[in-house]
């Protein structure tokens, strides 16, 4: 029975993602920021389709959060300072960047003991480690406020990698003072 038990958790946590926080960083002298503020997200990424939904993800998960790319078209976008004004002008105050890397690694070899130390015919086994990086802007002045870098191997989606990391990035802004009301 305690077999059977210990196999379903390992299968179970198997396929649940966990974003590993690095650190965090916050600007000298930054105020706090608070939940009622209105915030603008963009995420960027290769793939046009994770990008779309880790934005909406993103901006579910924030409160007053708005995706940049459903304000601006593609052209208005490369105007930065005309975004810039019309942004200000809406009455948003905060600028929220997550940017996504993804490599393979080579992380161990498989086999038994004997096979590894001998190295015959051993083949590495290889992970995908998916580091992000959570940067937010005050837009008026265009300064960086507060800065989150995680990772995590092998996650199961695009959404439930998002979601732990938006997750860890809260706790961590409220362990920073960074989060009011």
């Amino acid at each position: 029975m305690k077999t059977v038990l210990a196999l379903s958790l390992v299968l179970l946590s198997s396929g649940c993602t966990v974003a590993h926080v690095v650190d965090s960083w916050k600007a000298d002298g930054a105020q706090p920021f608070k939940r009622s503020s209105k915030r603008v997200v963009l995420v960027l990424a290769n793939d046009a389709e994770h990008r779309d939904r880790a934005e909406t993800k993103l901006a579910e998960s924030l409160k007053n959060a708005t995706r940049l790319r459903t304000l601006f078209s593609a052209q208005e976008l490369e105007d930065g300072v005309s975004v810039k004004a019309k942004l200000l002008e809406q009455g948003f105050t905060e600028f929220v960047v997550v940017r996504s890397e993804e490599s393979q690694e080579k992380t161990r070899r498989r086999g038994s003991i004997w096979e590894r130390w001998l190295t015959v015919g051993v083949p590495y086994a290889s992970s995908t480690r998916v580091d992000l990086v959570t940067s937010v802007y005050e837009i008026g002045s265009g300064d960086l406020k507060w800065q989150l870098s995680s990772y995590s191997y092998d996650p199961s989606s695009v959404e439930s990698l998002l979601g732990e990391h938006v997750k860890a990035g809260l706790e961590r802004l409220q362990a920073d003072g960074m989060l009011v009301d």
